[in-house]
């Protein structure tokens, strides 16, 4: 049995191609997110549910702002707003979708390339959930990460 190695001289190049490819167009999604999203939950309303003083109907949607909470109360060398953290964390979230959308399509296809350029197509589909107007549905800030887990146990089940 071969041990299979992520970063190999022979595929560095292509994973930094892919991770740079992803951050981009997930930088360009989470802005267009944010421009045109009407979210349920402005910067205040997540200021309050972070300082553990707003009102609570969130069930799981209250992991998003104690991450931020805690990155804020770190001393870090980068210093964010609580929304700001918010925001880089449905950043990497949607890095990170990319990658487990690769994961999933890899357990059928085992053309690397070909699952590269798929993993892509996630980015056809999300708009569909958040930039279309639907009643009673708001968009929260814990959409993306709810994204990201459920593709996670998709993989996982498999």
């Amino acid at each position: 049995m071969t041990k299979h190695r992520l970063f190999t001289r022979r595929n560095l190049v292509p994973e930094l191609v892919f991770l740079l490819t992803a951050v981009i167009i997930s930088f360009l999604f989470c802005q267009l997110r944010i421009r045109m999203c009407q979210t349920y939950a402005v910067q205040q309303m997540f200021e309050e549910i972070c300082g553990n003083i707003g009102t609570k109907p969130w069930q799981y949607r209250i992991l998003v702002p104690w991450i931020a909470n805690g990155l804020n109360a770190l001393d870090l060398p980068i210093h964010f707003s609580l929304w700001g953290w918010a925001r880089m964390i449905e950043l990497i979230s949607m890095v990170l979708v990319v990658y487990a959308t690769r994961s999933y399509v890899g357990l059928y296809l085992k053309d690397r390339r070909l699952t590269s350029i798929l993993a892509f197509f996630v980015f056809l589909i999300v708009p569909f959930l958040f930039f279309y107007p639907r009643p009673y549905h708001p968009n929260y800030w814990s959409d993306t990460p709810a994204i990201l887990f459920s593709t996670l146990e998709l993989t996982r089940l498999y």
